[in-house]
C-alpha cells in the first residue's frame, strides 16, 4: 500500500529512484530468484500509474498483462483472474481524476503486474488462481482505501496548515502595529 503512494507524493523521479534503490538491493542481496522481482516491479508501475495519465501505462500495460498471463497454461484454464486488470482500462476510458480512481487503479496495475510476473517464475495452477479470485477482492479494496484514505488525510491535514500559517502571519502582523 505504500509504496506506489511514492508516486503520489514524490513524482516519477522518485518512482525511479526507489526502483534503482530496490533492485540493487535485490540483486546484492537475493538468491537470485525472479519471483522476488513480483516484490519489487509492481510497486513501481504503481507509483507511476499516480504520476501519469499516460496510455502505456493506464490501458496498455493492462492489457498486456491479461494477454501474458492467459497465455500461460495455468493462466488460460483460470483467464478469469485475468478480469480484474479490466478495471485500470476502464477508468483509463472514463477518464476519472481523483484520488480514489488513482488509488484502484494503481492497485490493480501492481496486482497485474505481479500475477503475471508470479505465474511465470514460480509453479502454480489454475486451481490456486481461481481460489484467489475473492481473496484479490477484498486485498485490492482494502489497498485502495487506504492509499486513498492517506491521499485525502494528507490533503486534508496540509490544508489548514497553510491556513493556520496564514492566520498567524496576520496577527503577528497585527499585534506588532498595536
Amino acid at each position: 500500500m505504500a509504496i506506489p503512494l511514492i508516486g503520489f507524493f514524490v513524482g516519477s523521479l522518485g518512482s525511479v529512484a526507489f526502483l534503482l534503490a530496490r533492485l540493487s538491493s535485490w540483486y546484492l542481496f537475493s538468491s537470485g530468484s525472479l519471483h522476488l522481482l513480483s516484490f519489487v516491479i509492481p510497486g513501481f508501475c504503481a507509483s507511476l500509474y499516480w504520476t501519469t495519465k499516460h496510455s502505456l501505462l493506464r490501458f496498455w500495460l493492462p492489457l498486456s498483462c491479461m494477454a501474458a498471463f492467459i497465455a500461460h497454461p495455468a493462466g488460460r484454464d483460470a483467464f478469469i483472474y485475468s478480469f480484474y486488470w479490466l478495471i485500470p482500462v476502464a477508468l483509463y476510458f472514463t477518464n476519472r481524476q481523483n484520488i480514489w480512481a488513482d488509488a484502484l487503479g494503481s492497485t490493480f496495475v501492481a496486482h497485474a503486474v505481479g500475477s503475471v510476473i508470479w505465474i511465470y517464475t514460480v509453479p502454480t495452477t489454475a486451481a490456486l488462481w481461481l481460489s484467489l479470485l475473492p481473496v484479490v477482492a477484498v486485498e485490492r479494496l482494502v489497498c485502495a482505501a487506504g492509499m486513498a484514505g492517506v491521499c485525502y488525510a494528507y490533503l486534508m491535514a496540509r490544508t489548514p496548515v497553510h491556513a493556520l500559517i496564514a492566520r498567524l502571519k496576520t496577527a503577528v502582523q497585527q499585534y506588532k502595529h498595536v
